[in-house]
């Protein structure tokens, strides 16, 4: 039997219970009830008793017991009071004028409104002495007679039950019927009285469990929101794949370490270090930000991983934590898609009168070493090794807008690139010659181009001019070199120079005026070409101030003597 307390309680009837009824008071309060319970239906207790205790969603148990309640005591209207905090909350009403119990109300028993739907006076009396009350005609019960609801609504039948749980006050049931007196019968009153003890535990559960819900909730809200901070803060350091990883599985980024090939790309500012120097801190982080925006957005498209932001500088990796088969074929397209968002980047530049940029890209495929650099406490998910250092010293080589890769980057590509070859070079700390390439385009899928740049030289008659120091680990060195420029175009110059300088040098370039008093500094350029026979360099530029960009066009529409 599922309620063995129920049919227990039944059958101890004989013995006295603790509550009386004073018919001549019209109260009760079942203290002398000797065999009353005699006439209660089990069949119907018990139902009524499973329909209670059926449900555990609090809404709709407190439907549940109000229908359940008034239809076995035959009242018009109830409600349910229960004891929350420091008081009784009225928090469920039901008439049978009514389909559905008005439930999740709250409202406070000693305030006015909740003075205005219940007799107060009954509700305290029960409450405080833990009695059920039954009046068969309130109007004439002297010490209810006076309340104000009992007064202003004449009720007749009443009856309220406290619901105890464990010697506590758990809330109370309030029942009335204005049809007739003397509704509540001792039969009806001492099934609800049974009930009670049902209804309590039920109330109770229900109670505990939308607390747990309103928990797993408020948990759960706490989870996403920590995600999401962890993705938006973190975001900002880690790629998202690797963000992702690390929420999925802590433990999927260890300190173990692995070997893997993957395709480097290293992006630098041609000479931004430099001119950077000559302007206001908030400006630098301004361009830098907006640069850095822009280039984030098109590397996280090809689902390139960023290692490192360094000042200007930008690795990322393409191959980690995921390999891919096109990982190669996905950094040229992006290094392109970086050089054609360049226009964009200096269009924003120029509104806001700031200086213009120009981005040289770094490209090498191979093995490195991948795992979480670093400590317990502070850590790094990067790439280490040769093939690092590789295509940073790669994207050394570059002037602005151009893009060079190794041999290997090229191999592992399968989708039709355009390609020119740069020559070979001997980076520092790499053993072997190494020969790279320009790469302007790529097909298939990505199918993108750098468009074409057709270098007009003009001749510079008589020739000017021109000092350089060379540069080293972007440091000036050397007492100043002087030559003569002869030819110049829009993106370099051309020297002539009996100092011997070598080919892919960076160098600082200086303008001398004519009469030798005005000297145009700070710029940048590298040595794209050398005869060293004739004494003939090209100077390829990597950063030219805006006061020295206007020199040179000033001397270019001067000089209008183009030679191809």
């Amino acid at each position: 039997m599922e309620f063995p307390q129920l049919l227990a309680e039944y059958r101890e009837q004989r013995a006295p219970l603790t509550t009386t009824i004073d018919r001549r008071r019209t109260s009760m309060t079942l203290d002398t009830i000797t065999s009353s319970g005699a006439n209660i239906d089990i069949d119907t207790m018990i139902k009524a008793g499973q329909t209670i205790s059926g449900e555990v969603v609090f809404s709709r148990l407190l439907d549940r017991l109000l229908t359940v309640v008034m239809e076995n005591a035959g009242a018009q209207r109830g409600l349910l009071i229960l004891s929350q905090g420091e008081g009784l909350n009225i928090v469920a009403e039901s008439d049978i004028t009514d389909s559905v119990a008005t439930v999740h109300m709250s409202r406070a028993l000693d305030s006015d409104e909740g003075r205005s739907i219940v007799p107060s006076g009954v509700i305290n009396y029960a409450a405080r002495t833990r009695e059920t009350v039954v009046l068969d005609e309130a109007t004439s019960d002297e010490r209810f007679m006076n309340d104000p609801y009992v007064h202003q609504h004449k009720i007749r039948s009443l009856l309220c039950q406290p619901i105890v749980n464990r010697g506590g006050l758990v809330g109370l049931i309030y029942l009335e019927n204005n049809l007739s007196n003397a509704v509540f019968t001792p039969d009806r009153a001492h099934l609800i009285a049974l009930l009670s003890g049902q209804i309590a535990i039920s109330i109770r559960n229900a109670e505990l469990v939308e607390n747990l819900e309103e928990k797993v909730q408020e948990r759960t809200s706490q989870l996403e929101m920590h995600s999401r901070f962890i993705e938006q803060t973190f975001g900002r350091y880690l790629s998202s794949q690797i963000v992702d990883r690390l929420l999925k599985s802590p433990d999927g980024l260890d300190f173990l370490g692995r070997t893997e090939t993957v395709t480097m790309m290293s992006t630098d500012l041609r000479g931004f270090t430099a001119f950077s120097d000559s302007l206001p801190p908030e400006t630098v982080v301004k361009i830098l930000n907006n640069y850095l925006s822009e280039m984030t957005t098109i590397i996280e498209k090809y689902s390139g991983t960023i290692d490192s932001f360094v000042g200007d500088s930008i690795m990322t990796v393409f191959g980690v934590p995921f390999q891919r088969a096109d990982d190669a074929e996905r950094a040229i397209a992006c290094a392109l898609e970086m050089q054609l968002a360049m226009p964009s980047v200096n269009a924003w530049n120029a509104k806001n009168g700031f200086p213009e940029l120009e981005m040289g890209i770094g490209i090498n495929t191979g093995e490195v070493v991948v795992g979480n650099i670093g400590s317990d406490k502070r850590a790094k998910y990067g790439v280490v090794g040769r093939n690092v250092n590789l295509a940073a010293r790669v994207e050394g080589y570059t002037i602005g807008g151009q893009i060079l890769m190794t041999e290997q980057t090229g191999a592992a590509v399968s989708a039709p690139l355009t390609l020119q070859e740069f020559g070979k070079v001997e980076p520092k700390g790499v053993l072997q010659p190494v020969t790279l390439f320009q790469v302007s385009g790529i097909g298939g899928r990505h199918a993108m181009a750098l468009p074409e740049t057709d270098e007009t030289w003009t001749e510079v008659e008589p020739p000017m001019v021109v000092r350089f120091r060379p540069v080293v680990d972007k440091k000036v060195i050397g007492q100043p070199l002087e030559a003569e420029m002869t030819a110049m175009s829009d993106h370099a110059v051309r020297i002539s120079s009996t100092s011997h300088v070598t080919k892919f040098t960076d160098v600082q370039l200086e303008l001398v005026q004519p009469g030798g008093l005005d000297v145009i500094g700070d710029i940048y350029a590298k040595i794209l070409e050398a005869d060293h026979a004739t004494g003939t360099y090209v100077f390829g530029f990597t950063a030219v101030p805006p006061r020295a960009r206007d020199a040179l066009r000033s001397l270019v529409e001067a000089e209008a003597t183009p030679s191809y």
